[in-house]
């Protein structure tokens, strides 16, 4: 197999080595490579242009013919001087020796011009003979001239971005062939999409707005590439796991629509059950003491030990018991009240057992004007209050403030004919799965 040479550029020797490697290894798995320093031989049946062009750090190339003898001896090296009209000798010395450079070039090129009607071209060559010295090998050889691809020009704008040597380094590391694809859903100002235009590799890249945030459908998580997904931080900024999880949901029903060529906005909508918790006359599936304590307060380090030691954890931590009694001020937000007006007798049990005077009987009005006439006037206007049909006794209304409301289920605990429930909430949350069989019920998710 023919052999070929390539001096790197010592800026990234490692980086650029690795690279050239990879880069024949993709063409040819096969071949073998020889490193000298910076200079790299390869014996491959890939054409030494076709590395070289992809290469990053490559400054000199070309075929090794080997031996001087062999340069007028051989049919099919004496072939390459035999039709060219113009050529140049250069000497490159990677040895330690010190060689009269000038002199040398200048010998070789007398040579050459002796076997062939070429004549030397110290401008414009059509062949360039090069004679390399290492401190283990002599080699010769020669490169064709070869007109350099113009790269793309990108105007820098930022600082942050990325270099355009070391990105076209991490492509070819990749070992992607011309003809295949790259995806950057992180392109920024694109110096990856161009890199990988220029070396004939497809590029995927993804919108971005002005907080550098993708591009997303809010609905299906389709970012502007289609095909494309995107969920999290990394579509909407910092939220919190609880979105992330969400999207990511959301993100896998429309890969499953996509794959299967379905629209991705026709999506079964989510759903609320709720189910009573009351297992007995007073007794509840959950736990709903409720207890009038004052939450207890972390322990902390005492100041003085904090400046001695400025690494140490300031919070202590609970007890086993503190951390008992805290477990059970929860408020079970999962389990709601269901009031239902008909069975009321307005016995106003319910509100004089409430502890925090969430409840109130009072003629229907304007929110604000009811708002102001409850048992505590409801001033977040944030938190809607809860506001029941007419109560057939007297025509007057049931209302709750929930932003007092504990859950501690001693309203329905007291009320003489179970106008008050308290139920919990289970949410139906459809995903990739439930979108295989429209026909099979979707299952219960629990909060």
């Amino acid at each position: 197999m023919p052999e070929s040479f390539f001096i790197l550029s010592k800026d990234y020797l490692e980086l650029a080595i690795d690279e050239i490697t990879t880069i024949t290894r993709t063409f040819d798995r096969f071949a073998k490579i020889k490193i000298i320093s910076n200079l790299i031989v390869v014996q491959s049946k890939t054409n030494w242009k076709k590395i070289s062009e992809r290469a990053t750090f490559v400054k000199t190339s070309g075929q090794i013919l080997r031996k001087m003898s062999g340069l007028f001896l051989d049919e099919e090296n004496f072939q390459v001087l035999k039709n060219t009209q113009s050529f140049v000798c250069r000497v490159i010395n990677l040895s330690s020796n010190q060689l009269d450079v000038l002199e040398l070039e200048k010998s070789m090129g007398d040579m050459i011009s002796k076997f062939t009607q070429a004549k030397v071209n110290l401008k414009n060559p059509e062949i360039i003979v090069y004679l390399i010295f290492t401190n283990t090998e002599n080699f010769f050889g020669f490169s064709e001239k070869n007109e350099n691809k113009r790269r793309p020009k990108k105007l820098k704008k930022y600082p942050h971005e990325l270099d355009w040597k070391l990105t076209r380094v991490m492509i070819n590391l990749t070992g992607l062939k011309k003809g295949q694809t790259v995806c950057d859903p992180f392109c920024g100002t694109g110096t990856t999409l161009l890199e990988s235009e220029s070396m004939g590799i497809k590029a995927i890249g993804i919108d971005f707005d002005e907080w550098d945030c993708p591009i997303v459908d809010e609905a299906t998580m389709m970012s502007s590439k289609a095909g494309v997904f995107f969920g999290g931080d990394a579509a909407f900024g910092p939220k919190n796991i609880i979105w992330a999880v969400a999207h990511g949901h959301e993100a896998a029903t429309s890969i499953h629509k996509f794959c299967n060529k379905e629209d991705l906005v026709d999506r079964l909508p989510p759903g609320l059950n709720l189910a009573s918790q009351k297992m007995g006359i007073h007794e509840w599936s959950y736990s709903n003491d409720y207890d009038a304590s004052e939450r207890t307060l972390m322990p902390h380090v005492d100041l003085k030990e904090r400046f001695k030691q400025l690494d140490i954890e300031v919070e202590l931590g609970f007890t086993l018991e503190q951390t008992i009694t805290e477990v059970e001020r929860g408020l079970n937000c999962d389990v709601q009240t269901v009031f239902s007006a008909k069975l009321c007798i307005e016995c106003d049990a319910c509100i004089d057992i409430c502890p925090v005077d969430c409840l109130t009987i009072t003629d229907n009005g304007d929110e604000e004007d009811l708002r102001s006439r409850l048992r505590v006037p409801a001033e977040n206007m944030e938190q809607d209050i809860y506001v029941s049909e007419d109560l057939p006794q007297t025509g007057r209304v049931m209302v709750k403030d929930e932003d007092l409301c504990v859950h501690c289920s001693l309203c329905a605990e007291r009320c003489p004919t179970g106008a008050w429930d308290m139920q919990k909430s289970t949410i139906l949350l459809p995903h990739a799965k439930d979108e295989i069989d429209l026909n099979q019920p979707i299952k219960a998710l629990s909060n």
